[in-house]
């Protein structure tokens, strides 16, 4: 008979609520708020969950919405774009000419060095799996680069696909960092989910 699969590390990448533009890590608005508390209250957060956050603010006062103070991963903050930036080059979209891995914004991280930061902190939560979920409080840039890790694009594969997430929405993927089973490949995942904001009314969806 066929060996039992293993158990897959169920990770819920869960985008911050909705901020105050201000600088490059402003707090949450009232909208953002409420955001985060619907979210905490779809999770619905058990004794055998693992929490995380990146270390920016708004991530984690999402994630404290949820009841529980997060741990906080550095490598797992937004895009690092340089102290020059400002909300103007956002609303310029001047991340659509940024693709390859070596391109990046005057005084930022290059996409390269971003993905290999992302996928090792995702790496390191891998190693520590939880008794229950993995939920890990991001943003928008951070769950494109791990959707790009869930398929096996690393740091130096261009950048040719974008991922809708809205503001405090949930993407779910199952993950089995060595494989389901002995004779299966040695790595696997299956993405269950993506940008999911069905547990909001539809006054409270934001940030397409």
């Amino acid at each position: 008979m066929p060996a039992e699969a293993t158990p897959p590390v169920r990770l819920h990448l869960v985008r911050h609520g909705q901020q105050v533009r201000e600088g490059q890590d402003g707090p949450l608005t009232p909208l953002g708020q409420e955001q985060a508390a619907a979210t905490g209250r779809a999770l619905a957060l058990t004794e055998a969950d693992r929490l995380v956050s990146s270390t920016r603010q708004r991530a984690v006062a999402t994630a404290r919405a949820f009841g529980r103070e997060p741990e906080q991963v550095a490598d797992l903050d937004e895009i690092r774009f340089g102290e020059s930036w400002t909300w103007a080059d956002a609303d310029e979209r001047e991340d659509l000419l940024l693709w390859r891995p070596e391109h990046r914004t005057p005084g930022g991280e290059s996409l390269g060095e971003f993905q290999e930061r992302v996928q090792r902190a995702l790496n390191g939560l891998m190693d520590q799996p939880p008794r229950g979920r993995l939920i890990v409080v991001v943003h928008a840039g951070v769950i494109d680069a791990a959707l790009r890790w869930v398929y096996g694009l690393g740091p130096d594969a261009d950048w040719t696909t974008e991922t809708s997430a809205c503001h405090a929405s949930i993407t779910e993927v199952h993950h089995w960092p060595r494989g389901r089973g002995p004779k299966e490949a040695p790595r696997h995942s299956f993405l269950i989910r993506l940008g999911d904001v069905r547990h909001f009314p539809p006054e409270l969806v934001s940030g397409e």
